[in-house]
């Protein structure tokens, strides 16, 4: 089960019915902003009332209006706060060896892992701190903050799941006879030749970033795909097998070599668990 979550409540300011937060940063759209007396009519004491919809960074006074909203709004029932915590790991730090050093391992959990879980937590304190103080600038600078560390560490806790030693699961092909076995032999002709695509879809990205196995939900196909940086696997896909393509997932035992890395990798992939997410039996982060 991926990641343990905590939840703690703290007391925030309850927008006003009229006024929509968009859930991702990169979907701050249209805000819903209640009627207000617009332009008075001439040669009338009537007023024009009208529903508007403004983006948050359209003008000014959508910003002003949105700001004196949430200053005046009462506060509310408590605002639950999720909380991310280190996951325990079903290993040791050298099981993985020779092909994933212990050392590396130890560090892409302490260190790496670890930041992502303290800067998103961090990050979230600060966007509950905003949102209750009506700080918009602040709000939105954060986001870029909460999706990025966040997306460390859902990446992270996936991918020491969709790990194990040799003996234990590491580098065990799915049977041919299970569900997931199967599919992979009717849309690619074998494990291997999917390997084979996911290595090549690896040497691509550049930069930083992830390779992913995922299983579409709508067509139930299974493909391959990259994400950039730490963006998680979103949307209709369903992630089974992730590759850390990050230089601290191997560079201090494969140097710039990271084609070796690719191909070492295959060694100890959990494809026991790859079969559990494929048929919806693992639990994702915040139950994805």
């Amino acid at each position: 089960m991926l990641p343990n979550i905590s939840t703690q409540t703290r007391p925030r300011a309850c927008p006003s019915p009229a006024l929509f937060y968009p859930p991702h940063s990169n979907s701050i759209g249209w805000e819903f902003i209640r009627s207000k007396p617009l332009l008075p009519v001439r040669q009338t004491q009537t007023h024009i009332c009208t529903d508007i919809c403004i983006h948050l960074s359209h003008t000014m006074l959508a910003r002003n209006t949105l700001r004196q909203t949430i200053r005046k709004a009462q506060p509310m029932a408590g605002r639950t706060l999720t909380t991310a915590v280190l996951p325990k790991l079903d290993y040791d730090f050298g099981a993985l060896e020779p092909f994933v050093a212990g050392q590396i391992n130890e560090i892409h959990y302490t260190k790496h892992h670890q930041t992502y879980v303290n800067s998103f937590n961090a990050a979230s304190e600060q966007l509950a701190s905003a949102e209750k103080d009506g700080d918009l600038k602040k709000i939105v600078e954060l986001q870029n903050l909460i999706n990025f560390h966040g997306g460390g560490h859902i990446n992270h806790s996936l991918w020491w799941k969709n790990l194990a030693p040799k003996g234990q699961g590491g580098g065990e092909l799915p049977s041919p006879d299970s569900p997931l076995g199967k599919a992979i032999k009717e849309q690619w002709g074998d494990a291997n030749k999917l390997i084979e695509t996911t290595n090549a879809a690896l040497a691509g990205v550049q930069g930083s970033g992830w390779a992913w196995i995922v299983k579409n939900k709508l067509t139930g196909d299974i493909e391959v795909i990259t994400k950039q940086n730490q963006d998680p696997v979103a949307g209709n896909h369903i992630p089974l097998v992730g590759i850390d393509a990050w230089e601290h997932a191997y560079y201090l035992q494969y140097k710039n070599v990271k084609a070796d890395y690719f191909k070492a990798i295959w060694n100890v992939i959990n494809w026991q668990e790859a079969e559990k997410r494929f048929l919806g039996e693992a639990k994702f982060v915040n139950g994805q």
